[in-house]
């Protein structure tokens, strides 16, 4: 099996090479559904953890998405970004955000 290790800003992302044997599971030959293959690639993606957002002034964030009706907010802990988690009761399609308060 051959592995390959990539380094992103998100971490680390791993490529291997699987090879299908004849003692393989059926689900792993329906998924190469061709017989001449004899390995796949598997992918595994740097994740981001997610915190808890502890910032005591969120309105900001309320105002940046024009008082939308939201949930919870996150923060990922390595690239420190927000996320934010809108009612899904209301219609987040309705959200119009106000750019002038969302900086990069």
């Amino acid at each position: 099996m051959l592995n390959y290790q990539f380094v992103t800003l998100s971490g680390s992302l791993t490529a291997k090479k699987i090879l299908v044997t004849n003692d393989s599971s059926t689900e792993l030959k329906k998924f190469q559904n061709d017989e001449s293959k004899d390995a796949y690639i598997e992918l595994d993606f740097p994740a981001d953890s997610i915190t808890e957002f502890k910032f005591d002034d969120t309105s900001l964030i309320y105002e940046a998405l024009d008082g939308a009706s939201i949930i919870d907010i996150k923060r990922t802990q390595i690239q420190d970004d927000i996320l934010v988690i809108p009612n899904p009761l209301l219609s987040s399609l309705s959200i119009t955000p106000s750019v002038s308060y969302i900086s990069l």
